[in-house]
């Protein structure tokens, strides 16, 4: 059996076609891979290097962020004084009593 001319074109066509798509397979998995290690190293985290200054994880700035609204929480609610609520209901009431004063001043002026 003797191999024509049409048979080694398509052998030759097959065998660079096979090799084009392990090409563009490889580069696909080597691109996915890239991706892959670079979301896994912004979860994880990355240490400093240098140069670079280190990364937090996922987890540890969810951290800071539960801590922040942790005390935007304490801040909104009302407690001895100290939280911002208290001290805009104290110029609400201070300032409802300078209004009453000014009434009650307007009220003898015009008289």
């Amino acid at each position: 059996m003797s191999i024509t001319a049409g048979w080694a074109a398509v052998g030759i066509g097959a065998a660079t076609g096979l090799a084009g798509l392990t090409a563009w397979a490889w580069r696909t998995g080597l691109r996915m891979h890239r991706r892959a290690t670079d979301f896994f190293d912004d979860w994880a985290g990355a240490p400093g290097r240098p140069g670079v200054r280190a990364r937090a994880g996922v987890m540890e700035r969810l951290g800071h962020l539960e801590a922040g609204v942790a005390d935007i929480q304490a801040e909104t609610k009302p407690n001895s004084g100290d939280s911002l609520r208290d001290v805009v209901q104290l110029v609400r009431d201070e300032q409802a009593a300078v209004r009453a004063e000014l009434a009650t001043f307007r009220g003898t002026a015009g008289a």
